[in-house]
């Protein structure tokens, strides 16, 4: 017959050791702390659980050094790649402003394909740059333990290992890396299997189970957890801060070798767009200089052709008749597809200064010495 006197202590103790088993789950070193019910041991575990990352999981990891530092360099990395954006940024503002809609094929094929891969090339640096920002901001796959334990087989990077044999802060007085992890590894298990010993001697005082040799006292599994869960939370707190430091070094070699990257991605970028701004700005046709009058108003004489009764109504029966003969001084203002533009300069046969167009095949202006024929 079962003594159902003892049923309200046996629910109690359950729920305690549900309560207890849960936060150990959760919190890592810091049950072993509150397992031992306020006492010094229970404090000592719960300080060194916090200060240690907390354990398995604790409340809080420690405070990264480097974070300033991390941040700084993945700041001058992403100014950098923004300078290469902005290239980008005016390379599109100038496909706006250029006269590409101007250029033909195949005239003007070399100008189109230059303006076509100058484009393409910015536009994948730009791509290729936020990769590589990604790039260096990725830790890499794998947890910590995993990375500083390929770090040992691999014996790289050097920076690592060195660190951490001269300074106690990374090793705990494990002298290596190799050692640190090895200790660790063993002060986990430890600290798993007291905290099972706290839940066996709390269920044994409650009468859950039949008390013997194996099972310790209750105070006595405390203080055991409590102190294997300090020299586990110790341990892996200086695996924590390695692996920060390990972090920290592969951000900066990656972030100087993105540097140097998106430096010479922006040259190239820079370099594109000049060669766009070229191709997408073709010269305008060349004027015939050797055959057009300058923009100035230039000092010329006109010559009339016999037979042309016309001029007389245009400049007056004398003045004409004396262009015909000699030809007359005039002002020589433009040129143009339907002729030349002048003014004549009042002399004795032309008093009056009349301004005229001279058509192609009704007269010669002579300027400079050289004939000039209307409209050329």
């Amino acid at each position: 017959m079962p003594d159902l006197g003892r049923i309200p202590a046996a629910v109690a103790a359950a729920f305690r050791v549900l309560r207890h088993g849960k936060d150990g789950a959760g919190g890592g070193a810091a049950p072993a702390g509150g397992a031992a019910g306020g006492g010094s041991g229970g404090a000592a575990a719960a300080t060194a659980g916090g200060g240690g990352g907390g354990g398995s999981g604790g409340d809080a990891a420690p405070v990264n050094p480097f974070a300033r530092e991390d941040e700084q360099l993945l700041t001058s990395v992403k100014w950098l790649i923004g300078a290469l954006a902005a290239i980008a940024a005016l390379l599109v503002a100038g496909t706006q402003l250029s006269d590409l809609g101007q250029l033909t094929w195949p005239d003007d094929r070399v100008r189109m394909i230059a303006a076509g891969v100058t484009v393409v090339v910015v536009l994948v640096c730009v791509v290729v740059s936020l990769g590589l920002l990604a790039w260096v901001q990725t830790p890499g796959p794998g947890s910590d333990i995993e990375r500083l334990q390929e770090i040992v087989r691999s014996r790289t990077p050097a920076e690592v290992l060195d660190s951490v044999s001269r300074d106690s802060a990374y090793h705990r007085g494990e002298g290596d890396l190799d050692t640190l992890l090895l200790r660790l590894e063993e002060a986990s298990e430890q600290h798993y299997a007291a905290k099972a010993e706290v839940v066996r001697a709390r269920l044994a005082a409650a009468g859950e189970v039949a008390p013997g040799a194996s099972v310790l006292e209750v105070g006595v599994a405390q203080d055991r957890a409590a102190a294997r869960t300090a020299a586990y939370a110790n341990l892996r707190d200086g695996v924590r801060r390695t692996s920060q430091l390990d972090r920290h070094l592969r951000i900066g070699g990656r972030a100087r070798r993105v540097s140097a990257i998106v430096l010479c991605l922006s040259l190239l970028s820079a370099l594109s767009l000049v060669v766009f701004a070229w191709a997408s700005h073709p010269p305008a046709d060349p004027a015939e200089e050797a055959d057009a009058l300058p923009a100035r108003p230039v000092g010329a004489t006109l010559v009339l052709p016999e037979g042309e009764d016309l001029w007389a109504d245009r400049l007056g029966e004398t003045c004409a008749d004396r262009a015909r003969l000699d030809g007359v001084p005039v002002l020589a203002l433009a040129t143009s597809e339907h002729g030349v533009e002048v003014v004549t300069v009042p002399s004795e046969d032309c008093p009056e200064p009349v301004r005229v167009l001279v058509p192609v095949d009704e007269g010669t202006v002579v300027v400079g010495g050289q004939v000039q024929p209307a409209g050329g």
